[in-house]
């Protein structure tokens, strides 16, 4: 059944009316955050490649944090955490957060895309770090195409600790991957409007955005509208005469936040996105070797407490009994809790194939238990 939107608009206000929490709005459908159960067709992935260090990407309320210069998230209390840390050969960390939801749509029947970032850390060129990107998979029913928009980062840096609500349409630059020989590989919304006019966003069975490594083939989500940040290869051919694409600054330790993604339409309808941190479930660190844990990572923010086994400042183990150990990223943990402390925290599992299972998480979130 399709709803008008003043039917939608009513429904909005009658669920929302007894609601003490956040909601992710879509449209004129409102419905939980993040991922209880589901995410509301978003997915995300990290990769460490050659990096020394385990990326994090997991969604996080903020209260209290002072993220940005004393401004909250542009929607709802939380936003998602995505932080590659530095790798210069292939394969490059990076950090996906992406949705298939749009699959079809016609390039043609968008008025533009926004989303919201805020950088908090970036270890090259603090004001010149390039926020994290968006890539739009496309078909045309022959074949993939992917084009990355980047923000704009002259004449105005993009300075740490700001958030920065982006407008595709109006700001940054289109490039496109492996153009045609010959042919104008970058510009602005209009160009890229031109260059993709008749083409809609992959991501069905029929029409798949395959999970790959490679620019061009497929990304670490497999789907078609992608938020990334850190580059996926350290060299990008692909984008020709343009010296790699600054592939040294997306590729640099970036902490960065986003939220707010927002798609509109020329029929006047839209979707948005708040990115807001889920429920956490309490779990044993033996059960982060489950493997079902692939699929609940998409789904559940998880908990663990145990005590802390001092690998250096930047990692340690924690032991809670259960026979099995968690291999913990904190940079700076030291800060917070001493070795052997008992400790809680939330976190999203990034490699659970990994003996033993690898997680990352920001030492802001590290309870130390009395």
């Amino acid at each position: 059944m399709r709803l008008t939107r003043w039917t939608a608009y009513c429904l909005v206000l009658l669920m929302c009316a007894g609601a003490a929490q956040a909601f992710t709005t879509i449209g004129f459908f409102t419905v939980k955050p993040g991922g209880e159960p589901e995410m509301n067709g978003w997915k995300f992935a990290a990769l460490q490649g050659s990096g020394g260090d385990t990326p994090l990407a997991q969604f996080e309320d903020l209260t209290g944090y002072q993220i940005g210069i004393l401004d909250p998230p542009p929607a709802g209390t939380g936003a998602f955490h995505m932080q590659p840390y530095e790798g210069y050969s292939n394969p490059a960390p990076h950090v996906c957060l992406g949705t298939n939801n749009f699959a079809g749509v016609k390039i043609d029947d968008v008025q533009t895309i926004r989303y919201a970032t805020c950088t908090t850390y970036a270890s090259y060129a603090q004001n010149d770090a390039i926020p994290p990107v968006i890539e739009l998979y496309l078909t045309d029913g022959t074949q993939l195409y992917m084009f990355e928009w980047q923000a704009p980062i002259a004449p105005e840096p993009v300075y740490i600790n700001q958030w920065y609500n982006w407008d595709l349409s109006i700001q940054g630059t289109f490039k496109e991957w492996d153009p045609p020989a010959g042919q104008q590989w970058q510009g602005d919304w209009n160009w890229f409007k031109q260059r993709a006019a008749g083409m809609w966003f992959a991501g069905t069975a029929a029409e798949p955005v395959p999970v790959s490594l490679d620019p061009g083939v497929g990304n670490l989500t497999g789907t078609s509208c992608t938020i990334r940040n850190g580059s996926p290869k350290v060299s990008a051919s692909g984008w020709q005469s343009n010296g790699g694409s600054a592939w040294w600054r997306n590729n640099a330790t970036s902490e960065t936040w986003v939220d707010l993604f927002e798609i509109f339409f020329n029929d006047g309808s839209f979707q948005s996105y708040d990115f807001e941190a889920r429920p956490a479930r309490h779990i044993l660190t033996k059960t982060t070797l489950d493997p079902m844990m692939s699929e609940a990572k998409q789904r559940y923010l998880f908990r663990a407490t145990g005590k802390i086994q001092s690998i250096n400042n930047g990692y340690f183990y924690l032991i809670d009994g259960s026979g099995k150990t968690m291999h913990v990223r904190c940079q700076r943990w030291d800060r917070v809790a001493a070795n052997g402390d008992m400790v809680t925290f939330p976190f999203s599992i990034i490699d659970e194939k990994a003996d033993p299972p690898k997680v990352s998480v920001g030492r802001r979130q590290l309870i130390k238990k009395q």
